[in-house]
């Protein structure tokens, strides 16, 4: 911010307008951008956001019917608003797991990952947008070791705009890679985080030797009754949602390969405004 600027230079916040599910809290903006009287602007990080009318705290409930939220705003007196809009129609969000540019968050995770030096498996792969079943372009991440491995668990730790972050998730695809040394799993179960708080690990790739909480099964619930389906390129994973900082999915290794996933996506629900008929 430019040195010697005055509180009293600043004039206006931006605001926002979002759709919103109803009774859903949505996702809301981390961070605002405030404006000065020369016409500069600085993006300031959002404290809060509180329902204008009561004044307090945000919950599910104050969803039910449009309203207006007020965000705190970090070193400055100026108020963001966002003007929420409830609907009905919902549609399938982003997808929570993909990579995003200038963040580490969200990530790949894996209990063990191939760790020949030569290899260019890696937990990068888990979520970098690449599917791959080329023999001449291995985009994936496998369990291979000198020693066969029985189990192993790979997944996704969410994050959005560089933090941790909670989401609500039903849908799950997974992209299994095969060839002469890693095959699908030959059992699997789908899990989710239920700690209400989690790190950064310091190696995403190897959580098995970390004594991370993400390698606690203490911390994981499975997910029942999924309704699993395929299209051409991934196994489809649908069950009731869960809230959660991290999924992974739990698998026994054939008996003579490896495992191998090339890539796995993740989706919750958001609010969609149904189009109007002219």
């Amino acid at each position: 911010m430019r040195a010697n600027i005055l509180k009293n230079e600043f004039v206006k916040a931006k605001n926002f307008d979002i759709f919103a599910r109803r009774n859903k809290i949505p996702k809301l903006p981390k961070k605002t951008e405030i404006y000065s009287v020369f016409g500069e602007k600085f993006e300031v990080k959002v404290l809060r956001w509180l329902n204008e009318s009561s004044g307090l705290e945000i919950v599910e409930k104050d969803f039910s019917k449009d309203l207006v939220l007020v965000g705190e705003l970090e070193g400055s007196s100026l108020k963001s608003r966002v003007n929420v809009t409830v609907v009905d129609e919902e549609v399938d969000s982003y997808n929570y797991a993909g990579a995003w540019n200038g963040s580490e968050i969200p990530a790949g995770i894996a209990s063990y990952t191939n760790d020949d030096p030569m290899s260019t498996d890696n937990v990068i792969s888990l979520n970098n947008g690449i599917t791959s079943y080329d023999e001449n372009y291995k985009d994936r991440w496998t369990n291979i070791s000198s020693e066969h491995r029985e189990e192993d668990y790979a997944g996704i730790l969410f994050g959005r705009a560089g933090e941790l972050e909670k989401h609500e998730v039903y849908k799950v695809k997974v992209a299994f890679f095969e060839d002469e040394k890693v095959t699908r799993p030959s059992e699997y179960k789908l899990q989710y985080y239920i700690k209400e708080e989690v790190s950064v690990p310091s190696d995403y790739a190897n959580l098995r030797s970390s004594g991370h909480e993400l390698d606690d099964d203490q911390n994981w619930k499975d997910i029942i009754n999924c309704k699993i389906s395929k299209d051409d390129r991934f196994d489809i994973f649908e069950f009731e949602e869960v809230s959660t900082f991290a999924l992974r999915l739990v698998m026994k290794s054939d008996k003579t390969r490896a495992i191998g996933i090339s890539e796995m996506e993740v989706y919750g629900k958001e609010a969609r405004r149904k189009s109007t008929e002219v």
